[in-house]
């Protein structure tokens, strides 16, 4: 029997810094994906605000205190009018610090959980702190994970959430076009190595120097492409995947069940 989940990558470009613009253009693609007979539709990370921290800099906090109750309050009204899951990406204040986000709402409009970057890319460190901790979410369509840009480049990461259930793993980013050869080799050996799909959305578009390429993917458990989508340009790509080719392709090879059998993870819990 299958398991079928419909996946719609929301690979946007952004206006640096206009966040009404962005919000309007996210509920837009909302919508269409739900047209599309989408369970999830997912964006990339800071995905308000856009990703040029250069430009940006410390107006990534003082736009995300001014916009986030608007924000929040318009994706739980469009994903609860339309019945589907969203993961969007965004800076939220924790205390005196800022966290880089993804943050995953319901079918029914509900905020049920959020992912925090752990591992900081470059610039950031001057704007984000970094989290520690790595929880899967329980969903009507299974069980899910989701980890933000730089965080795949360790494996540790997405082990961890597989060996924690996770049948697939969401990777929101703001990927480099001059790493673009790491992109397709990260989301396609996470996916390889723990026998789960992974389904990663890149921006798109030139923001003073920085390049941002697009190419977002959804990868199968074998680690073949399943989607990938246009370099540098916003479209929405929609593809349907069945989660029981998880227990299929495990039972042919058995990565996972040999670790376990092991009895060595080499993964050191983050604290």
């Amino acid at each position: 029997m299958e398991r079928p989940l419909t996946i719609a990558l929301a690979q946007s470009v952004f206006q640096l810094g206009d966040v009404s613009y962005n919000l309007a253009n996210i509920v837009n693609l909302i919508r269409e994906a739900a047209d599309n007979n989408a369970d999830i539709v997912i964006f990339p990370e800071l995905c308000f605000t856009g990703y040029q921290m250069d430009v940006l800099g410390s107006k990534v906090h003082s736009l995300s205190d001014l916009w986030q109750d608007r924000i929040e309050q318009a994706i739980q009204e469009v994903t609860a009018e339309c019945g589907i899951y969203a993961i969007v990406g965004q800076a939220v204040r924790r205390g005196r610090h800022f966290v880089n986000a993804a943050r995953l709402f319901d079918r029914n409009g509900i905020l049920v959980g959020e992912y925090c970057k752990n591992f900081i890319f470059e610039k950031e460190k001057q704007f984000f702190k970094p989290h520690n901790q790595l929880p899967v979410f329980d969903t009507d369509f299974g069980k899910a994970g989701i980890l933000i840009c730089y965080d795949i480049g360790f494996p540790e990461t997405a082990r961890a959430l597989a060996l924690a259930g996770a049948e697939v793993i969401f990777i929101i980013a703001s990927w480099r076009a001059q790493d673009e050869h790491a992109w397709n080799l990260n989301v396609a050996s996470r996916a390889l190595e723990n026998q789960c799909f992974t389904a990663a959305v890149n921006h798109a578009g030139q923001y003073d120097g920085l390049c941002l390429f697009g190419r977002s993917m959804v990868v199968a458990p074998d680690g073949r492409p399943v989607l990938q989508l246009a370099y540098d340009r916003q479209m929405l790509g929609i593809c349907t995947i069945d989660i029981n080719d998880i227990s299929r392709i495990r039972r042919e090879i058995g990565y996972l069940s040999d670790l376990k059998a092991s009895g060595r993870t080499f993964t050191q819990v983050m604290k």
